[in-house]
């Protein structure tokens, strides 16, 4: 059984209920970090809270430029001070991060975020996924969190980045992918046709393989979709294969939105098609978001795959769960050497189908929840119960216990309904939460009521 070993920082004393984060085989998860200043306690609001020769390093001088990005600067600067002094604790340094998440109140900050990074991190990026985030409950100073996967020094592994020439500029100034190991983290990507630099939109810009994926007629919408969605897995099938590998190493994938899930249908029938295949079936994650990177896009999708092992000791994907009941496509959990990785889970009972409303939409003892409570009952309480016991489900079904999880990923409509959730995960964890990432989203399901989404990594 993998060893799972709790990260702690001496700046960091108290985390409430929640992990900092968790050190398992070759990897270091974190969970999400903030511009707090901890010797302070304080959240950083202006480069005015940062030292003299940090101000000094990113003011031009020019108020018009000065004044829009002071806020963004210093606590995107803050949140990695924060970063590398948890890493300076495990022996690590932000060079041996192999993925990072970013998720941004502003899409439009992305240019001075950048300008933080390239500061911090002068040998290179990981592969990124910059996401716009926000939503009702979004604390309005916060303009910026960001979790991690980190490469644990003790491993002996190093971070490459993956180029392919004629795609690299489609992820830059981010690597298209990163690799450790076997493992290989893509940054998202749009649907670019790399030869014209722009979105494609009409299935002609397709190869006759690609096309042959397809159910027209479309409608212009529709087609757009769909050549895009093609369009992004040309390059991910690039990705991998210059590496060895190819789709069917695929062990999570997730997908940022700008369309509603009510125009995923298209979409759905050509990924059954895809991810037919044996052991092609992958967990997955896709939701509406504020914005993604490439201004225009549909969407953009990023992958975590394994390469093919080369010994017998590599670690090897299994898949044991038959296909998820919302997808045919993908499959609830499977293991990716010691990693147990879950799709995304919402609370619809696949059996009516209809999205749980209530405690009486439960089975078992938790039908019983609201006794003895006089508040009305919010819905987002039976939703997440319904879902952590599906995700329990899936974690005992490969012989593991919710203990073992490493990070979670809360989707969620309104954030500020999140101490709903926490307690109730309190009830399948125990009093410490994994690494947490609590993520505001548009969406959640085709069904409207669906109020957030949960997945989990464990080992």
């Amino acid at each position: 059984m993998t060893n799972i070993e709790e990260i702690r920082s001496k700046s960091i004393g108290f985390l409430g209920s929640t992990s900092l984060g968790k050190r398992a085989g070759p990897f270091i998860f974190l969970g999400a970090q903030m511009p707090f200043d901890l010797g302070r306690a304080k959240l950083v609001k202006s480069l005015r809270d940062l030292p003299d020769e940090v101000r000094d390093t990113f003011r031009t001088g020019i108020i018009l430029n000065d004044a829009p990005d002071d806020r963004i600067l210093a606590q995107a600067w803050q949140l990695f001070q924060n970063v590398q002094e948890i890493l300076a604790g495990e022996g690590a340094t932000l060079d041996h991060i192999v993925h990072q998440r970013i998720f941004l109140r502003e899409m439009r900050d992305l240019p001075a975020v950048e300008r933080v990074l390239q500061s911090l991190m002068p040998n290179g990026l990981p592969s990124t996924a910059v996401i716009g985030a926000t939503s009702a409950g979004v604390d309005p100073h916060i303009q910026i969190q960001a979790d991690f996967i980190v490469i644990d020094p003790r491993s002996g592994m190093v971070r490459q980045n993956i180029s392919v020439p004629e795609i690299d500029a489609l992820a830059a100034p981010y690597p298209l992918a990163t690799r450790a190991g076997l493992y290989v983290f893509t940054t998202p990507l749009a649907g670019v046709d790399p030869a014209t630099g722009q979105l494609v939109d009409r299935l002609s810009q397709l190869t006759a393989e690609e096309r042959a994926l397809t159910e027209p007629p479309y409608s212009a919408d529709q087609e757009a979709a769909v050549a895009q969605h093609m369009m992004i897995f040309r390059h991910v099938r690039r990705i991998l294969e210059s590496q060895g590998g190819s789709l069917q190493g695929q062990v999570r994938m997730n997908g940022w939105l700008r369309i509603p899930f009510q125009e995923f249908g298209p979409l759905a029938r050509v990924r059954k098609r895809m991810f037919s295949g044996p052991g092609m079936q992958t967990p997955a994650t896709s939701f509406p978001m504020s914005g993604v990177r490439r201004k225009n896009a549909l969407f953009e999708w990023q992958t975590i795959a394994l390469l093919p092992p080369r010994e017998e000791r590599d670690p090897r994907k299994s898949i044991t769960m038959p296909q998820h009941p919302l997808a045919p496509y993908q499959v609830p959990a499977l293991f990716a050497g010691p990693f147990l990785f879950t799709a995304g889970e919402v609370a619809i009972d696949t059996r009516v189908p209809h999205v749980v409303g209530g405690f009486a939409d439960l089975e078992g003892e938790a039908r019983q929840f609201s006794y003895g409570r006089v508040h009305a009952e919010n819905p987002i309480m039976a939703q997440t119960i319904f879902i952590y016991e599906k995700l329990k489900s899936y974690v005992e079904a490969y012989g593991l216990t919710m203990e073992r999880t490493l990070h979670q990923t809360v989707y969620i409509m309104n954030p500020a309904e999140y101490p709903i959730v926490e307690r109730i995960a309190t009830l399948f964890f125990g009093s410490k939460l994994p690494p947490t990432t609590i993520v505001p989203i548009q969406g959640v399901s085709p069904f409207r009521e669906a109020l957030l989404e949960i997945e989990i990594t464990a080992a």
